[in-house]
């Protein structure tokens, strides 16, 4: 069995280049900086991205690197605070000496981030931050491997056009870069397609009580109910709905949803359409490689959010083997990557450093993840 993994490993390693090359010098240690929640409501986030990334050490531990050079990742808790996030990355910069910052979540904390990355130099990567903004600032070290808000709602919006003709809508959103962003990107999609918006009600990020903008968009008698909601209000949110007995209304999320968002809402999660990037039934090598060694390692169900920046911490790992161990290298080869095999999807990254992606649509269907689109 352990020669099966080796050769399994090795093998997707070969697929990406990754393989050590006999005949180097001494090895040299890449630090990829990485700054995510692992502490706070936001933690089940970081936890994802941690045991991510510990799969991937697995792997270059058995190759023995990229081309001689060893990688040691350096996670540091933002606790999903942008201010705390900032001196994350002035640390990881010019206290420990990273290449390259992985900040997978959060558009609020990325956009105070790349400030501190492009200013200083050091490609940074984001795989779960999706506020438009983040690439169209025309800066040259930031990039994005998901889609964007923008993406889930002409994604989103079409399907919900052909499942239920809906006349009327509403949008529950979190008060964020991320959520109004969404708001807004929906709000013009539901408008383009002939359907009212008659009603939006926002919250602060940790409320945990909803009943008030619930009883408030209730009241509209909306045919469908879009939540720009993350995992722990999410919840909140369809329960309290469930609550009130507000059931004649669709449900319909975004990348928001985490992998226990759908267990802890039980039964009030039922029907509910999200999208969301990664699905483990994918019939993908690259996905079902990365299920099968999840599995392997953790035997629990895989955090969508630790496979995103799974997906990214591919990119950035082909990219060292490109271009070497400096900053400059690094960024210069991400930005010249064009068909690279990730998560399900291939990535070429356009001039702004946005990857061109997708989204899956799941439903809710007695308490199990079906795919409706990929």
């Amino acid at each position: 069995m352990v020669r099966r993994m080796c050769a399994m490993i090795l093998g997707c390693l070969l697929i990406l280049g990754m393989v050590g090359t006999a005949g180097f010098a001494a090895p040299k240690t890449v630090k990829i900086g990485v700054i995510c929640p692992v502490t706070g409501p936001s933690s089940t986030f970081g936890t994802g991205v941690k045991d991510a990334i510990a799969i991937a050490e697995d792997k270059l531990k058995a190759s023995g690197g990229i081309n001689g050079m060893q990688v040691e990742f350096i996670v540091l808790d933002d606790r999903a605070n942008p201010a705390e996030a900032v001196a994350a990355a002035e640390r990881l910069i010019h206290r420990e000496g990273v290449s390259v910052l992985l900040v997978p979540v959060m558009s609020s904390v990325v956009l105070a981030v790349m400030e501190v990355a492009e200013a200083n130099q050091i490609p940074l990567v984001t795989s779960g931050a999706t506020a438009e903004s983040i690439t169209q600032k025309g800066y040259k070290y930031i990039f994005r491997t998901c889609a964007t808000n923008a993406t889930q709602a002409s994604t989103m919006v079409p399907y919900v056009m052909e499942r239920f003709s809906p006349k009327t809508a509403a949008i529950i959103y979190e008060n964020s870069d991320y959520g109004v962003s969404l708001k807004d990107n929906t709000t013009a999609a539901l408008n383009a397609a002939g359907v009212k918006v008659v009603g939006t009600e926002h919250y602060m990020r940790e409320s945990v009580d909803f009943r008030t903008q619930l009883t408030k968009l209730r009241a509209q008698k909306p045919d469908v109910l879009f939540m720009a909601s993350i995992t722990a209000e999410a919840v909140q949110i369809m329960r309290q709905r469930k609550e009130l007995g507000w059931n004649d209304v669709k449900l319909v999320a975004f990348n928001g949803i985490g992998a226990d968002t759908v267990q802890l809402a039980g039964d009030a999660a039922e029907g509910l359409l999200f999208i969301s990037g990664f699905e483990a039934n994918l019939p993908d090598p690259v996905v079902q490689g990365f299920a099968s060694d999840w599995q392997k390692k953790y035997n629990k169900p895989i955090n969508p959010t630790g496979a995103a920046a799974y997906n990214a911490i591919l990119v950035i790992l082909d990219s060292i083997g490109r271009g070497g161990s400096t900053p400059k290298g690094i960024r210069d080869a991400i930005a010249a990557t064009k068909g690279f095999h990730g998560m399900g999807v291939e990535i070429s990254f356009s001039p702004s450093g946005q990857a061109e992606s997708s989204w899956i649509v799941i439903e809710v269907v007695k308490g199990e993840r079906v795919i409706r689109k990929w």
